[in-house]
């Protein structure tokens, strides 16, 4: 303990003596550790100035990353709505490029209606024509059937006629016959042996009058048979006379009521058609003149027919236009609205996005990091 105890006074008194020069030193020491503090805070200072500074620059960035995505996307919604207007403008165009056409065709179709319906009315007078020649021509026909008739009718009297004289005839030549030779024919019928004689009263008769071989035959009987039959002849005759006379009387009426309505439907056709050659050709001739001028107005009427259902189609087109072209302006005005309100937006976007790139410390996100770096 006593080498121990001495051993430390030894070093205490060493230590006495280095003590000016440790004093001196411990100044050093302690000044340069002032200097070093006062530099480390000075580092950890411009370490946080610069640690702040890249994190609102990082931050910042961040931002302008965001901003730029928004900005992208504006700009798709301009042109995808750029591209709605100019495409619904293009229908619109179209519509319209097609409604000048409607309309030219609808100038070129204009009255249709009108001739159409005059074209009807007429159409009616030609079928009542067209009647009236097909009466005509079956009144005609009837004509010819009835002068065949008179004919026949004229005929059967001219036979009838000659029938009945020739039975007449004969009748009256018998009949005279038998009155002439009334004495034979009174004998012949009367005069019996032992009877009184009518004419003189003798029971005897010596020579009766004789009749003639060939009026042996004739008996009051024969007459009475040739009587009958000459009277139904002359009935017949003036019964085929009759009807001769009504059917001859029948056929100038029809001929008659023919000319007169040949003459009417000649000046009634000439109204409609205008050919001179109407006024005296037969209803024959009437019938081509009127068929070739009535398949001309049917090729016409088939004509205005179309043009009026051109005209209905094209009208009807028109108004459907009318419509789609109100229904498309309404959605081209709202998308010119919409195109509108977006380029608004991405012009918006667009100045924040400049300004923040404007309001930038720093170029890029690694020369924050370089500086940070260097600041550590």
């Amino acid at each position: 303990a006593l080498e121990r105890l001495t051993e430390l006074k030894n070093r205490l008194r060493e230590e006495e003596a280095a003590l000016p020069l440790r004093k001196e030193e411990f100044s050093a020491l302690k000044e340069q550790a002032e200097a070093a503090e006062a530099s480390f805070r000075l580092a950890d200072q411009t370490y946080i100035e610069v640690s702040g500074r890249v994190d609102r620059a990082f931050s910042l960035f961040e931002t302008i990353k965001t901003v730029q995505a928004q900005e992208n996307q504006a700009q798709e919604t301009v042109r995808k709505a750029s591209e709605t207007v100019l495409k619904l403008q293009k229908n619109l165009d179209e519509l319209e490029k097609e409604e000048a056409l409607c309309r030219a065709k609808e100038q070129a179709f204009q009255g249709y209606d009108v001739l159409y319906e005059r074209w009807t009315a007429k159409q009616e007078q030609a079928d009542a024509l067209k009647e009236e020649i097909r009466l005509s021509l079956r009144l005609k026909e009837e004509i010819k059937k009835q002068e065949e008739k008179a004919k026949d009718a004229v005929k059967a009297y001219s036979e009838a006629s000659g029938e009945y004289k020739k039975a007449n005839r004969e009748y009256e030549e018998k009949r005279t016959i038998f009155w002439n030779d009334q004495a034979g024919f009174l004998a012949k019928e009367q005069l019996k042996p032992g009877e009184p004689c009518p004419v003189c009263g003798s029971l005897t008769h010596p020579n009766p009058c004789r009749i003639l071989k060939e009026h042996q035959e004739i008996s009051r009987e024969l007459l009475e048979q040739l009587s009958k039959r000459t009277e139904e002849l002359r009935n017949q005759q003036e019964q085929a006379a009759m009807e001769s006379q009504a059917s001859a009387a029948l056929f100038k009426e029809k001929e008659r009521a023919f000319t007169e309505k040949l003459s009417q439907l000649r000046d009634r056709l000439l109204e409609t058609v205008k050919d001179e050659q109407i006024k005296e050709c037969s209803a024959d001739t009437l019938r081509q003149i009127f068929s070739r001028w009535f398949s001309g107005f049917q090729e016409e009427g088939a004509r205005l027919k179309a043009g009026l259902d051109t005209l209905s189609k094209t009208r009807e087109r028109l108004e459907e236009l009318r419509k789609k072209k109100g229904e498309l302006r309404m959605k081209t005005d709202q998308a010119v609205s919409q195109e509108t309100e977006a380029k608004e937006t991405f012009a918006g976007i667009a100045a924040r996005h400049s300004e923040l790139l404007k309001s930038r410390e720093f170029s890029s996100a690694e020369e924050a990091k370089e500086l940070l770096k260097k600041a550590e």
